[in-house]
């Protein structure tokens, strides 16, 4: 059985057999030649220097962390829509109010390395704004749906940091994202939105977001601004606008003259790729993994199942609210719920061991969890999926670590060991 990339670093308590699959994705920055992956667009990704850059369509994105520049692994997304038409403003489609207003300016590089950011000061004594208002680019929203904002800013003077975005998808009762962004340190956020956040890219830049909920299917025009009176001299570059439908934010989508779509990510390992590693009768699946949002109910990070029958499952799933391990198959099964919260960004550790009549799991080399009534081998297992629950059709936002699969049920300390 061989080994796709280099071992774990062992000692004499880790396991003295080798994985027979070994996918470490923040560390070799690479996708193992076994594994299909496809996205039907383009998508974009943090790269080592923390710029945004462009991956081509059906191109694996290998993920960064903006501020500290640590590599994340393997960046597993849903499908989203920035329903703003041009995300990088500009003066032919964004309108501004009591304020100087600059295109493409030179004064700063844009968080991709381009020349594209917009500049925007503030008249003396006002507090200015830009806006797709009185556009042909206004946005259609829909009652009860929940929306993400966000955008890159950065203050063109280190004692101006007050930048706010501004959107206004309730009829009743009026503005219903108004967060204000001090853009300095690591940066805070108060104000009125559903949830927000703030973080830290290099150059200055900063990602800015808010989130509300819609109380109306209406039309809205997306914006932002100052947080006080300017004084004609100080102010913001801007760059990246994106509003999308969900609770959290997703990789920036570039537009240019209507919405566009990114595409699912999906990643496999099917046929010979599939069965030179894996073993019928026993063994173990390990993932480290992060979480990226907060709705991410049924979400696997690391699932083995079955192409005829999709009853028949081997699985880890990380939720923003629980743990599960399972196992389906042959009619019987076993499945446990950790309901211990998994914070965003959260590195989380997992491993699942299963034999005939034995199932165990653990989550950062906690409690292990057993079952001996189990009733497996699974029949028809014929393929892995990574950050995508195939039971339930979920494909949610996640950075995958490194992947493993013993062909062995490893003993229960093995896998607290392999977890902590």
């Amino acid at each position: 059985m061989p080994v796709f990339t280099s071992s774990i670093e062992l000692s004499d308590d880790y396991p003295s057999i080798q994985p027979s699959l070994n996918l470490n994705f923040a560390g070799s920055r690479a996708l193992d030649p076994h594994i299909t992956f496809t996205r039907d667009s383009v998508g974009t990704y943090v790269d080592k220097n923390g710029l945004i850059k462009t991956a081509g369509e059906d191109e694996a994105r290998f993920d960064h962390d903006p501020e500290t520049l640590e590599s994340l692994g393997l960046l597993i997304e849903e499908g989203r829509t920035n329903l703003i038409a041009y995300s990088v403003i500009n003066t032919a489609n964004w309108n501004n109010s009591t304020s100087t207003v600059t295109n493409n300016t030179t004064e700063t590089k844009a968080p991709d390395g381009s020349n594209t950011a917009f500049k925007y000061v503030p008249d003396n004594g006002g507090i200015g704004w830009v806006s797709v208002y009185n556009t042909a680019d206004v946005i259609n929203v829909i009652s009860g749906t929940e929306y993400s904002y966000s955008i890159w800013a950065k203050p063109t003077h280190s004692d101006y940091t007050g930048f706010r975005i501004n959107g206004d998808i309730r009829d009743n009762p009026g503005i219903s994202i108004s967060a204000n962004f001090v853009l300095s340190g690591d940066g805070s956020v108060s104000g009125t939105y559903d949830s927000a956040s703030i973080t830290k890219y290099p150059n200055g830049w900063y990602r800015c977001v808010a989130t509300a909920t819609a109380d109306a299917t209406t039309t809205e025009e997306p914006g932002f601004q100052t947080t006080a009176s300017g004084d004609g001299t100080k102010g913001f570059y801007a760059w990246g606008y994106q509003v999308e439908a969900g609770v959290f934010p997703t990789s920036y989508i570039p537009t240019s003259a209507a919405a566009v779509t990114r595409a699912v990510d999906t990643a496999t390992i099917t046929g010979t790729s599939f069965s030179d590693f894996y073993n019928q009768n026993e063994g173990t699946l390990v993932s480290f993994s992060r979480t990226l949002g907060v709705d991410l109910y049924q979400t696997a990070t690391f699932e083995f199942t079955s192409s005829n029958v999709n009853a028949e499952l081997i699985g880890l799933e990380v939720t923003n609210s629980y743990n599960r391990f399972y196992v389906y198959g042959g009619g019987a099964s076993a499945s446990n719920y950790n309901y211990s919260v998994v914070s965003a960004g959260t590195l989380t550790k997992n491993a699942l061991a299963y034999k005939l009549n034995d199932v165990a799991g653990v989550r950062d080399g906690g409690t292990v969890f057993n079952d001996t009534s189990a009733g497996i081998p699974i029949p028809n297992i014929d393929r892995a999926t990574i950050g995508y629950n195939f039971g339930y059709g979920n494909q949610k936002q996640q950075h995958i670590d490194r992947l493993l699969y013993y062909p062995k049920r490893l003993t229960d300390a093995q896998l607290q060991l392999l977890t902590s």
